[in-house]
């Protein structure tokens, strides 16, 4: 499994949506970035 990878790039993505001022639009694109990394990993 990849997790550590996985967990470094959710550490570095809360870094990010915690950096920025347009949180809705940080949050909404962390999903979608969250998402299709998970899809990938399951497939």
């Amino acid at each position: 499994m990849r997790n550590e990878k996985f967990l470094l790039k959710m550490s570095l993505l809360a870094l990010v949506v915690a950096a920025s001022p347009d949180l809705e639009k940080q949050g909404f694109l962390a999903v979608v970035f969250v998402y299709r990394e998970y899809s990938g990993q399951q497939e």
